[in-house]
């Protein structure tokens, strides 16, 4: 099934509301791709900007040296406030190197797999 037909499929069940699952799709990658950002150190992981109709420009001078695979207080309570149920919400880091780690280490993409694989398995399952 494709992305979208298994999103139908969940929010079909009336189990669901598309705006809840919208909320929780987009804060499972926002989260998992900040979790899967190295520290190192800890700019990278603070330049995350969560932003509605627009990406956000510019860098922030803000470092996050949380664990890895762990995210800050702060950084989970700004994901949850800017995971809105409709419009385009945009995850971005400007950082100029943020490309090509993204290109090593696929934050973003490895993070939108893993929610499309919950999704799909979800669907999936329902009779």
């Amino acid at each position: 099934m494709s992305w979208a037909t298994d999103l139908k499929k969940i929010t079909d069940t009336g189990k669901v509301n598309l705006e809840d699952l919208s909320v929780k799709v987009k804060a499972d990658v926002f989260s998992m791709a900040m979790k899967r950002t190295h520290v190192q150190d800890g700019f990278l992981r603070g330049n995350w900007q969560i932003s509605e109709g627009s990406p956000a420009t510019g860098t922030l001078d803000r470092a996050d040296k949380s664990a890895e695979g762990t995210i800050s207080s702060s950084a989970e309570s700004e994901i949850q406030a800017g995971s809105t149920p409709d419009g385009m919400t945009y995850y971005v880091n400007n950082l100029p190197y943020a490309k090509t780690r993204e290109d090593e280490d696929a934050m973003v993409g490895g993070a939108v797999a893993a929610v499309q694989k919950i999704v799909s398995t979800v669907a999936r399952n329902i009779r």
